[in-house]
């Protein structure tokens, strides 16, 4: 179905798919053993079902305990029309007076809207190497998580599109990740926020800083140049992967490049979150 996807394995995980597979076995048998029923004999030789016969207490308990559940599953999962004909066959079997007859025909439809729905029904599989990715939270870390609480979305985001090989759009969320720990960069290094505040700008800020004695040296920088110095080979290293540190309309990215960006920014989150944060609101 167009417009609605669902991700393998969250599906096996949440639907009772062993249930469903049951009662779809169940429902295939039956409605053939019914069918059987309905045929006609050799001479002499009774058929012990026929369309107006009553199925018996003991004959119910093939039809299984549990359509409440299925029911609910296929609603979740958006099977409405199973839903529809598995809440008719639960209220029929709980009805006195069903008879082969109208059990047959429930069945039937039951599996005329399992097979429809399940035919426009599109499931996607994401390889068990990136599953990660669409799963698990934190992707970064769990210092970048505490430390840059904002940027969980995006990186969620990011992980998801990389699982699905959408580099662009993965890539777009990287660079609103990188927009954040740009900005906590260049205030920790008291770049006005008047400013850009770019990758470009704190790279100056950098090299300034860096050819300069140490007693010329910002209080900022002095306070510790270990980690900003490391936290710049980061940021470089990010504006290889990246070519461009502008995003252009008309940029596009492959897979590999998605993955090349995605590991350098995970980097240098990692690094800022071992010094810095966000601002709390």
């Amino acid at each position: 179905m167009i417009g609605r996807h669902i991700i393998l394995g969250e599906f096996l995980k949440n639907f009772p798919i062993r249930l469903f597979i049951a009662y779809t076995e169940n429902i295939a048998g039956l409605s053939g053993y019914l069918d059987a029923g309905f045929l006609d004999r050799p001479e002499g030789q009774e058929s012990p079902f026929k369309e107006d016969t009553i199925i018996d207490d003991e004959f119910k308990l093939s039809f299984g305990k549990h359509w409440e559940d299925l029911e609910q599953a296929c609603k979740e999962f958006g099977l409405t029309g199973p839903a529809t004909t598995i809440a008719k066959i639960h209220q029929a079997v709980a009805r006195p007076g069903l008879t082969y007859g109208k059990a047959k025909r429930l069945f039937d439809e039951l599996s005329g809207r399992l097979s429809d729905e399940s035919n426009s029904l599109q499931l996607f599989m994401v390889e068990r190497d990136e599953l990660r990715y669409v799963t698990e939270r934190n992707l970064f870390g769990e210092d970048v998580a505490a430390s840059f609480q904002k940027a969980s979305f995006d990186i969620e985001e990011a992980g998801k599109c990389l699982a699905f090989d959408r580099g662009t759009a993965c890539v777009f969320h990287l660079m609103r990740v990188m927009e954040l720990g740009l900005r906590v960069l260049g205030d920790a290094l008291g770049i006005p926020s008047t400013s850009n505040r770019n990758w470009d700008e704190i790279l100056n800020k950098a090299d300034k800083e860096m050819k300069q004695r140490r007693q010329d040296q910002s209080p900022e920088w002095q306070s510790d140049e270990v980690f900003f110095s490391s936290a710049v080979a980061h940021l470089r290293s990010v504006k290889i992967a990246w070519r461009n540190p502008t995003m252009h309309i008309e940029a596009k990215y492959t897979e590999e490049e998605a993955e090349d960006i995605w590991t350098h920014v995970a980097s240098f989150m990692r690094h800022l979150s071992t010094r810095l944060s966000e601002a709390t609101d």
